[in-house]
């Protein structure tokens, strides 16, 4: 695993390699493409992708309702991985800033998207 620029030293040992490696990633899980784009894992993220198209194909829809989000969920356990052997990281602590950055742009977007849609049922409620 050595994504490290050539010239660089890399002091970090494989035991941290591997804690950086183990959270759940909240960029792959809710903005897939996106987030395979900028980490280098596009690839990897296709088949999810294949399954939000078959969404709009009558019967076959609720079959990729799940297992896309079986996918998601797979990409979610395996993110920081592909994210990390994706592209080349400057050192291990560029790589985990930019998946916290990642996991703060989940929280608000999804935090915002939230309250549109409870603004919304409490309208429609109301109205």
């Amino acid at each position: 695993m050595d994504n490290i620029y050539s010239g660089q030293e890399n002091q970090v040992s494989e035991a941290d390699v591997q804690m950086a490696l183990k959270p759940f990633n909240w960029g792959a899980f809710f903005f897939t493409y996106m987030w395979g784009l900028g980490n280098g894992s596009l690839g990897k993220t296709a088949p999810i992708f294949v399954c939000d198209i078959l969404l709009a194909v009558p019967l076959i829809n609720l079959l990729a309702i799940f297992v896309g989000l079986g996918l998601r969920i797979y990409a979610g356990i395996n993110g920081n991985k592909w994210a990390y052997e994706g592209r080349a990281w400057y050192d291990l602590y560029d790589f985990t800033d930019t998946q916290v950055r990642w996991a703060k742009c989940v929280a608000v977007l999804v935090s915002v998207g939230l309250a549109f849609f409870f603004m919304g049922l409490f309208a429609a409620m109301l109205g």
